[in-house]
């Protein structure tokens, strides 16, 4: 299985290393516990204060300020190096769900596509097209919790197949529920032989859908997708009401999500300050061979904190969080 290794670094000023260090965990985690499962491929996802800092060779993702025509991010190839911009519209990732999923999505599809220019046959009816493999467009309104992080939902190899099965997984979230569907906010594109290889986009607003034929790719040093976002440029999915309501709520449970992870990180963390301090003072360090010992130190200043908590204040909860 392949493994590589990412820069994820922010150039934008509402965007710092600490939130940049808890994007990279999140992605780090989902590539390595989720996508290796399907498109077998791994990843180092690495967090970088300043450009200059990125390691030669590491594929970078740059968040950067964008503009009214940006999009919520792009990934590209020079001289066979694989890079992605995301782009921060009035402190968000312009895709109404956080840069974080932005990031997410562009990692998700460098990492399976990294040339821009993978493709798997299938079917639109009778007739056999070309797929382009962007595991992310197809459900790219739908998100996700990782580490208490919104990160993208993503197609698995079945999406590609002609025939459903029972008990097939077509996104790792769920949002897509048979081969080649699109989710509320979605896309999907093909070539077609047929048309003499001319390219189609299928665009679902979650109200209605439309089809448009973008022609045939004229080749040159641009790759397939770099020249299918040139001319989807303009295109950009638009939500219905219907689906702008869907990915609010989304969006409030994905942030309640992750004030309940940064409660619960914030009470582990103090528990083993406590049990680390009590390994300090009998004279131990806090080391795998004295695990047992170290859990029940930080049983004990647990017990100490909540008779503290409960002195304190009534009625005192903790908080606990299951993650993806």
């Amino acid at each position: 299985m392949d493994t590589f290794n990412i820069a994820l670094v922010s150039v934008a000023a509402a965007v710092g290393i600490d939130e940049v260090a808890k994007v990279a965990g999140a992605v780090q985690r989902q590539v390595n516990d989720h996508l290796a499962q399907y498109w077998h491929v791994r990843a180092s996802v690495s967090a970088y204060a300043n450009p200059s800092d990125v390691p030669v060779g590491y594929w970078r993702v740059t968040v950067e300020p964008g503009g009214p025509g940006d999009p919520g991010g792009i990934h590209r190839d020079l001289n066979g190096q694989p890079y992605a911009k995301v782009f921060i519209k009035n402190g968000d990732g312009g895709d109404g769900l956080g840069w974080s999923v932005a990031a997410s999505h562009e990692i998700l599809e460098m990492l399976v596509d990294p040339t821009l220019s993978a493709f798997r046959p299938g079917f639109i009816g009778p007739k056999r097209v070309n797929f382009l493999v962007e595991i992310c467009d197809p459900c790219q309104a739908d998100a996700y919790s990782v580490n208490g992080i919104a990160v993208s939902d993503f197609v698995t190899p079945a999406y590609f197949d002609p025939n459903p099965v029972p008990g097939g997984r077509y996104s790792y979230n769920g949002s897509i529920l048979k081969p080649r569907s699109v989710a509320p906010g979605g896309l999907i594109v093909w070539s077609d032989p047929q048309d003499g290889g001319a390219f189609y986009a299928y665009i679902n607003n979650g109200s209605a859908s439309v089809t448009r034929r973008l022609g045939n790719f004229p080749g040159g040093f641009m790759a397939p997708r770099e020249w299918i976002d040139a001319e989807l440029k303009g295109m950009e999915v638009k939500l219905a009401t219907s689906a702008q309501a869907q990915q609010r709520r989304l969006r409030k449970r994905l942030q309640a999500q992750q004030a309940a992870h940064d409660v619960a990180a914030k009470a582990a963390a103090s528990l083993w300050t406590a049990a680390a301090e009590a390994a300090v003072r009998q004279g131990r360090a806090l080391e795998p061979h004295s695990r047992d010992a170290a859990a029940s130190d930080a049983s004990t200043a647990g017990r100490q904190m909540s008779r503290r908590r409960s002195a304190t204040s009534t009625g005192a909860q903790r908080s606990t969080v299951r993650n993806a």
